[in-house]
């Protein structure tokens, strides 16, 4: 089952970019274990195929484009 917790984490990823905490909520909705949801996190943190840190840059720079910032 643990893959299958990979895969559904992957997938989403290669959508778009998500933070640590949306992954979690994701996957809790489709009721995978906290040790699955663990270890497909830790994996793609590993891989760095998730980063927090490359979330919030992204997810800044794209409100930036929007109009939103300090002069807003």
């Amino acid at each position: 089952m643990a893959s299958l917790a990979l895969n559904y984490v992957v997938n989403l990823l290669s959508r778009r970019e998500y933070s640590e905490y949306e992954l979690r909520c994701k996957m809790q909705e489709k009721v995978f274990t906290e040790a699955e949801i663990e270890q497909a996190l830790a994996i793609c943190q590993e891989k760095n195929w998730q980063s927090d840190r490359r979330f919030t840059e992204n997810y800044l720079h794209y409100r930036s484009q929007k109009g939103y910032g300090l002069n807003r």
